[in-house]
This record gives structure tokens, sequence and C-alpha cells, in this order.
């Protein structure tokens, strides 16, 4: 990578691969910073396995009046001032 310097600001020159992507740029000490492409929904979702993928867990009873609605539960009418 290529740096210059400009008006006190340090301005990186990316890669090619890195054009039109989404880069995010984390501070990994005082003087480093990673840069990574971000990755997209379908990225992720295929990074998916049998082995990573975990099963549901209760998390208690409701304590608001939020609503978690499943298809074992019966059909839900919000009421007014409800969040839905």
């Amino acid at each position: 990578m290529r740096r210059r310097k400009v008006d006190r600001r340090a301005r990186v020159v990316l890669p090619d691969d890195f054009a039109n992507e989404t880069v995010v740029i984390e501070r990994v000490s005082d003087n480093e910073l990673r840069l990574r492409k971000k990755k997209t929904l379908a990225q992720l979702v295929a990074g998916i396995t049998p082995e990573n993928l975990h099963g549901e867990w209760d998390t208690g009873p409701a304590v608001g009046k939020e609503i978690f609605v499943t298809r074992k539960s019966p059909a839900y009418v919000p009421e007014r001032g409800d969040i839905v």
C-alpha cells in the first residue's frame, strides 16, 4: 500500500480488489488499524453449517408488553400502545 500525506491527513490507497466494497476499519491498538471488506448477507449465510447452527433457547417470561409470536402461539392482535 502507498501512503501520502496531504493537509495533515493520512490517506491510504487501497488495492483494486477493494474497489466498490464497503470497508470496515478496526483499531487494533494505539498505532495499528486493520482494514477488511465487509461481508454481505449472502456471504454470511453461506458460512452457516450444521456445526455452527444453534437451536432455540428459552429467554424466560415476558416482563413488559413485548411479545414473540411463534407458529405454536395463538394469534396476537396488538392493542393501542403495544410495541410491535
